[in-house]
Formats: C-alpha cells, sequence, structure tokens
C-alpha cells in the first residue's frame, strides 16, 4: 500500500490555524488513512492508503474542513519523491538551513510564473527551479522578502506550501 507525506499549508504557522497532531492523525485514520503518524506540530503527516494521490488529498482535506473547520491546502509526496528533493539540493556553500526554503507545489508552475519570481529575487537570494518544487535561500531571512511574499498560491496559480531545511 502506497505511503505518502501530508504537507498542510499554513497549519500552526505564527500561532495560525492550530491544530494538535493527536487530533489531525486522528481525523486521517477515521478518513480510512492507515499508520498515520505526525511529527511534532509541524503539520506533516505520513499514512499509508490505497486511494490515488488527489483522492488522498481530498480525503484529509475534506476531514479537515468537516472536523476542524480548517480549510487548508494538502500537498502529497511520496517517500522517493522527498529523498529526491533532499537529494537535488541546489543551494550551494554553507547555508543557514532555517533560511533555506523548498517550496512543495501541486504542478509545475507555469513559465510566467517562474519569471514573476525571478523578477522578485534580490541579488543574494538563491532561486531554483525543479519540476514541482522551488528551492529559495533567503540570507537576509525570508519574513522581509519580496520572492518570498511572492511564493502564494495566488500569483503561482498552483496550490504550495513551504518548509524549511
Amino acid at each position: 500500500m502506497p505511503v505518502f507525506i501530508g504537507l498542510l499549508r499554513g497549519v500552526n504557522v505564527g500561532g495560525n490555524h492550530k491544530l494538535k497532531m493527536a487530533e489531525l492523525k486522528a481525523l486521517c485514520e477515521s478518513a480510512g488513512l492507515t499508520d498515520v503518524s505526525t511529527y511534532l506540530q509541524s503539520g506533516n503527516v505520513v499514512f499509508r492508503t490505497r486511494a490515488a494521490r488527489a483522492a488522498a488529498a481530498e480525503r484529509v482535506k475534506t476531514a479537515l474542513r468537516e472536523r476542524t473547520g480548517l480549510d487548508v491546502a494538502v500537498v502529497l509526496r511520496t517517500p522517493a519523491e522527498l529523498r529526491a528533493v533532499i537529494d537535488a539540493n541546489p543551494i550551494t556553500g554553507d547555508p543557514n538551513p532555517s533560511r533555506l526554503l523548498v517550496a512543495f507545489l501541486s504542478e509545475e508552475p507555469t513559465a510566467e510564473a517562474k519569471a514573476l519570481l525571478e523578477r522578485e529575487r534580490v541579488a543574494d537570494e538563491q532561486l531554483h527551479f525543479a519540476g514541482r518544487e522551488i528551492y529559495s535561500y533567503y540570507p537576509e531571512g525570508a519574513g522581509t522578502s519580496r520572492l518570498a511574499n511572492a511564493m502564494t498560491d495566488r500569483k503561482l496559480k498552483v496550490t504550495c506550501t513551504a518548509r524549511n531545511w
């Protein structure tokens, strides 16, 4: 049975969309997912399901909305896909891992979306496109970066959730 890693957008970030991981685990199990586990207060969940990727993501999203009222995006990756993301990290040097982010997208961004991000990047920031992932490095932090602020669903026109290294 396939394993998926669910990345929930905006859960437990900055005090918003608070969700206890025990509650996330329970609602995933009630949605028919098996071998469910969570990690800290990360908004990440690992589970097994026979459902296809899109159906599995929709199960998690629907269960969250029905049980908690949270309407958040869910992006899924397999363990092999996540390993490939780690192995393909193009950020050079010895970066501060808290300033290195990977944006996980529901699908590859368009050329227009990529161009928009390139226009927002300042000289010392790094930006690398890799299919459904975008690697970015913010030497001064992501909090005030125009590039980081441009990585939104609305601007990219795909579902996007980021995780720091």
